[in-house]
């Protein structure tokens, strides 16, 4: 029976990842995850590619706060709420949408900046804010900042196959995941187009396309000196021609899609493929 076996949000994207054992789930994607990102001056979103040590920051919501951590620092609790009645506004641009954030404050972007060694601001995706995308050239798709769509959904069956070729290498945060399935066969969620989760429904639109993020070690934040696991990806997930033509030679692991029906998820869940697709 496949269940959901792991969970997690990112607060603040690119910031560490953070397990939960529930979530509730809405159109623009599990509670809370990537409502904020950080900006380099100019506007310009600033990720793990940019920045490795951003994974070795923590970022969790307590209450109506959002709690920012990071070894050999004092901690910084932040109020979304007051931070838009004094900062006022920042745009925030992640790939080609632009988007009106309320910006988080001075003090955010002093603790980040000193934490990072690069000037930054921290910015939230509030009531007032909105993005869309069009990641299959369709109808547009509400989404916070994350990449493209919502949610991210990849098996445990697949990060064991890649550990198994490379060592060390297969852990689940490197990829950025919100559900995590198991009890299905290595890379079956390439052929998932609807899934049940719980209370939740799915529509999984693409496979999710892999970058050098993820060679940084999510516990040190220091990007693999051989390139690794990308380059054993490469291997054996690169796509070449067929379904996504216009990016050939692009490496894929896990799909990515949007909320269909909202609801709440636990650890533990039972999975159900409602709809599947050709390879």
């Amino acid at each position: 029976m496949l269940h959901l076996s792991r969970l997690f949000v990112h607060p603040v994207k690119s910031l560490a990842a953070l397990p939960l054992s529930a979530v509730d789930v809405r159109e623009r994607g599990l509670r809370h995850d990537r409502s904020w990102v950080v900006v380099a001056e100019d506007g310009v979103a600033l990720t793990q590619r940019d920045l490795p040590a951003m994974a070795t920051i923590g970022a969790r919501v307590e209450g109506s706060e959002l709690l920012l951590e990071a070894a050999g620092r004092a901690s910084l609790r932040l109020d979304p709420a007051r931070a838009a009645g004094l900062a006022g506004r920042r745009s925030a641009k992640v790939w080609d949408e632009t988007v009106d954030a309320a910006d988080m404050g001075p003090e955010a972007a002093a603790w980040l900046s000193e934490a990072l060694g690069r000037a930054c601001h921290l910015v939230h995706m509030d009531a007032r804010a909105e993005r869309f995308t069009r990641p299959d050239g369709g109808a547009p798709r509400t989404v916070r900042f994350a990449d493209e769509l919502p949610v991210l959904v990849l098996g445990e069956a697949s990060l064991a196959e890649l550990e198994a070729r490379a060592p060390g290498r297969g852990e689940a945060r490197r990829f950025r995941p919100n559900f995590v399935i198991a009890g299905s066969a290595a890379h079956a969620e390439d052929h998932w187009l609807r899934l049940r989760v719980g209370e939740v429904e799915l529509e999984l639109v693409k496979p999710a396309g892999r970058c050098v993020l993820v060679n940084v070690d999510p516990q040190s934040g220091v990007p693999d000196p051989g390139g690794q696991p990308l380059r054993t990806l490469a291997r054996y997930r690169r796509v070449t021609e067929g379904a996504y033509p216009d990016k050939p030679g692009r490496v894929y692991l896990g799909v990515v899609g949007s909320v269909t029906r909202p609801g709440r998820v636990s650890v533990g869940d039972e999975v159900e493929v409602l709809e599947t697709r050709e390879a």
